[in-house]
């Protein structure tokens, strides 16, 4: 009787110390689970991050391009406008106006922009861009074209390189949506003032 119970007290230790390694042994297991979860999210947030930053990068490299090619009417330039004989190609008849703004749709497509919305309003108290030595016979218009539409920069300097002559922009304001932007434009319009009187 005695005999048999000393084995069962060198027992209760080995158990004791199989669950303590087994303790140790799920705690380490656990510790290995959530350290790899946190880095392979740590991972791709780093990447997430270095895509925006490539993205935004891009966007500021565009707009260095788009101000570094813009340059001021120079006074030579304002005198040979001057001396044009059809100043009156730099603005339009005001019976135009509905075909200046499908023209203008048409470009926004043409341009690569998506979901393009181009509509007629009254001129608003923008100033409109100074007409120089030409302003003589050409005058802003009493209404305006406002444009919305989806894309990315490239093609809204593609839409806005293309416009006429006979309009300018004079606001532009965007918004991102997902991977794209949704923009929102305001071009002047500018009349023949003859064509107005007549």
């Amino acid at each position: 009787m005695g005999a048999s119970a000393q084995p069962s007290r060198r027992a209760a230790p080995v158990r004791k110390r199989n669950w303590v390694q087994l303790e140790a042994a799920g705690v380490a297991l656990l510790a290995l689970v959530v350290s790899l979860g946190l880095g392979l999210r740590a991972r791709s947030q780093a990447g997430a991050a270095r895509s925006e930053a490539r993205r935004i990068q891009g966007i500021a490299q565009s707009i260095a391009q788009f101000e570094a090619s813009f340059r001021p009417i120079t006074p030579e330039e304002r005198q040979r406008w001057a001396a044009v004989p059809d100043s009156g190609a730099l603005g339009i008849a005001p019976e135009n106006r509905l075909a200046l703004t499908e023209s203008v749709a048409r470009m926004a497509e043409q341009s690569g922009l998506l979901n393009s919305r181009v509509s007629l309003a009254l001129s608003d108290s923008l100033p409109n861009s100074d007409r120089g030595a030409i302003a003589t016979t050409v005058a802003p218009g009493n209404y305006m074209i406002t444009i919305d539409a989806d894309g990315g920069f490239a093609e809204l300097l593609t839409f806005v390189n293309a416009l006429p002559v006979a309009v300018s922009v004079t606001r532009l304001a965007g918004t991102r949506t997902g991977t794209t932007a949704r923009f929102h434009l305001i071009l002047a319009v500018y009349e023949n003032k003859d064509a107005s009187h007549s």
